[in-house]
């Protein structure tokens, strides 16, 4: 009886050693598969990346920049120096074209331009323009990489060398209207305000903590005119008003919103959140007639009403006449600004109410609006049907789902920033705004 226990259990004993062994063995193979399966793929990714690098390139060919455009790379360093000199820039806006054989131009496709050190990829969409942010530090072995079809290469950059090409003629517009250039207007407000940048701030050299909390500054204001103008005329007229407000920040990158003349002098109008950039290293305003000026002083500014007053150095610049008293709710109204840099845009709605609303711990009228515009309009005037000044550019507010409101600061809030406050009867509008907001 001992013996057949002590049988069983050494059988036992072999039957768990042997369970044990394949459980070993199955884990050693099944690691070994995991292991190949992970260098596979791994092998796998590396050879799918170095195909995609290579049809990146496929097709693609290297010519040599300075070569092609038929300018010595000492010439190119020369002209940059000077460039720096004059303008203090270290960069500039290179445009090229590529054509093939037949003379048709490139579009839809990728291009590069690579130095020693570095690459950068642009896509040539259906403008056939390739464009590029240029240094003197990248000329060293400087090549475009084209696709190998398209090898006649033409620059709009640098009027010197053989492959140098003027922009084309634009065709006719409509008699006594200007096509407006925004890519133009975007190079000389970034080149301006380069030229004008400095390690302070704009807020430290002009003691904007101070000013812009000033509750007024008096200004001089056309009157309201009372003669009703064709929407066409209000644009002719007023569009040589508004202006482009920009702030350059120390990386480089510019803040852009609208503003408008409201005294020939220099005086000009915008919102207080268009301005109001504490690490700005310059400010300035670019008219529609491509002039710069630096912005010298910040006027008086009111947060909760989102209104600034600033001054450039200037004595004949057209200033908008400003409505006597705020608009009734469903007048007309035209907008004038600049909408994701679609500058010099105009937008027709109406006044859809007055209301009140708390901002920056105060109390503000403001007034809804159904005139389209978005960022970049922010400060830029409302028009009546007289071309008056009746409320500023503000806000919008929804979502992509819901109905996107529109808000404007009415006419009264800037008459009385700049100390020329109306004492008339309030209109039903305002008034109802005021019952309830006693009544809460």
């Amino acid at each position: 009886m001992r013996n057949g226990i002590m049988k069983f259990v050494a059988g036992l004993l072999i039957v768990a050693v042997i369970i044990e062994c394949s459980a070993l063995l199955a884990t050693v193979y099944t690691s070994r598969r995991i292991a190949a399966e992970l260098q596979r793929s791994m092998t796998s990714a590396t050879s799918e990346e170095k195909d995609s690098d290579d049809e990146n390139l496929d097709g693609m060919k290297e010519l040599d920049f300075c070569g092609s455009v038929g300018i010595t790379e000492s010439e190119l360093l020369e002209w940059f120096d000077s460039l720096k000199a004059k303008e203090n820039l270290d960069q500039v806006r290179l445009v090229l074209t590529l054509a093939n054989d037949s003379g048709h131009c490139l579009v839809d496709s990728p291009v590069a331009l690579q130095w020693a050190g570095g690459i950068e990829w642009t896509h040539v969409g259906s403008s056939g323009l390739a464009e590029f942010a240029l240094s003197a530090r990248q000329l060293k072995d400087l090549k475009v990489i084209v696709p190998e079809q398209y090898q006649r290469l033409q620059q709009r950059t640098f009027s010197m060398g053989d492959s140098y090409e003027r922009p084309p003629r634009l065709a006719s517009v409509p008699e006594s209207t200007d096509a407006v250039n925004d890519d133009l207007i975007q190079q000389e407000l970034f080149r301006n305000l380069q030229k004008v940048r400095a390690a302070e701030s704009v807020f430290s050299r002009l003691n904007a903590a101070e000013t812009l909390r000033r509750p007024e500054s008096f200004v001089d204001i056309a009157a309201d005119q009372s003669t009703a103008l064709a929407s066409e005329q209000i644009h002719q007229q007023r569009r040589s008003s508004v202006v482009v407000v920009g702030m350059l920040h120390p990386d480089g990158m510019i803040s852009q919103g609208t503003g408008f003349v409201i005294n020939s002098t220099g005086v000009i109008v915008t919102n207080f959140h268009v301005v109001y950039k504490p690490d700005a290293v310059a400010a300035g305003i670019l008219t529609s007639d491509h002039r710069f000026f630096e912005v010298q002083e910040f006027l008086a500014g009111n947060p909760s009403d989102d209104l600034a007053l600033l001054r450039i150095e200037a004595v004949d610049l057209p200033a908008i006449p400003v409505a006597s008293g705020n608009t009734g709710v469903g007048a007309e109204l035209m907008a004038i600004t600049h909408p994701d840099s679609h500058y010099f845009s105009m937008t027709f709605g109406r006044t859809t109410r007055y209301f009140q609303t708390t901002r920056h711990a105060a109390p503000s009228l403001r007034m809804g609006v159904t005139a389209d515009f978005s960022e970049g309009s922010s400060g830029g005037p409302l028009l009546d049907m007289f071309g008056n000044v009746v409320g500023v550019v503000s806000a919008t507010r929804g979502n992509a789902s819901q109905m996107v409101h529109r808000e404007a600061i009415p006419v009264s809030s800037l008459r009385r920033l700049t100390g020329n406050a109306t004492h008339l009867q309030p209109t039903a509008a305002e008034q109802a705004v005021s019952f309830d907001s006693n009544t809460r």
